[in-house]
């Protein structure tokens, strides 16, 4: 007798589970990885090992400095090229 088990192939890494999506070109919150963290403390670990929300705001500079992203926990802003992009997370309109 012969015992055939089938297994769900499970993605290894967050990259799998969610695509990749362009860089943001406006204001708001999205989904995004840290993977290059800019001005980061030797001993420290900024890099992403989950996708996490965080806020890209315009900075009136130019070039890589026009966007400025702010990671929960992480005091200075980081710059947009030092992430992996996910979708935008839709604004919260509340009810009155």
């Amino acid at each position: 007798m012969t015992i055939i088990i089938r297994v769900k192939e499970v993605p290894l890494s967050p990259e799998d589970e969610m695509p990749a999506h362009p860089t943001p070109s406006a204001e708001g919150h999205y989904w995004a990885k840290l993977v290059h963290p800019h001005h980061e403390p030797e001993g420290e670990e900024w890099a992403s090992y989950d996708w996490e929300v965080v806020q890209v705001n315009y900075n009136n500079g130019t070039g890589e400095d026009q966007w400025r992203v702010y990671v929960p926990g992480i005091e200075p802003g980081q710059l947009i090229d030092a992430f992996i992009w996910g979708p935008r997370v839709p604004d919260f309109n509340q009810s009155s």
